[in-house]
């Protein structure tokens, strides 16, 4: 394979991270979750007695409908990494103030930037990120930050599952 051929194969790397965007549902799941224990607890009492173990069921029921409308919540975003250059150019837009910044570039305005250009389902504006930022928690942020950032700054490499791997083995194997 010659240069030309190796140039035209390329193609920059993808990820994709899930941000569930009802975050308020997860303090009821959390509350379900105690009552579930809770009544989950009881069942040997009830069973004993000659009950059933209706109360954890019908929570079981509203935890299961509860994770059903979260992850029908969860949007999944698809960053790609940019070229070097891209890169470059946005970094040098985005110079570190001296005594806030201690890496490369401004954090606060290069991120906003960096997650807008780097998504690439759902399609945003700089100005898009921005006031995604302020609608997602710090944590949720981060999560497409830290993604985007190591999309451009970290190495690429061959993945493998241990698990996947032993699971055709098995499989080839007549298992």
């Amino acid at each position: 394979m010659d240069i030309e051929q190796i140039i035209a194969g390329a193609r920059r790397p993808e990820t994709t991270v899930p941000l569930c965007m009802r975050g308020d549902l997860q303090a009821v799941w959390e509350q379900l979750d105690r009552d579930f224990d809770t009544a989950d607890k009881a069942i040997t009492d009830e069973v004993t007695n000659g009950g059933s173990p209706v109360l954890a069921v019908k929570i079981a029921k509203q935890m299961a409908e509860l994770e059903r409308e979260m992850r029908d919540s969860t949007v999944i975003f698809t960053l790609r990494g940019l070229s070097r250059t891209r890169w470059k150019e946005m970094a040098a837009a985005h110079p570190p103030i001296e005594g806030v910044d201690e890496g490369e570039v401004n954090e606060e305005s290069f991120v906003t930037e960096m997650i807008a250009e780097c998504c690439v389902e759902p399609v945003m504006t700089v100005d898009q990120a921005g006031r995604l930022r302020d609608q997602v928690t710090d944590g949720q942020w981060q999560e497409l930050a830290t993604a985007s950032w190591q999309l451009n700054k970290s190495m690429i490499g061959v993945p493998f599952s241990l698990a996947a791997s032993t699971r055709l083995a098995i499989s080839a194997a007549g298992g």
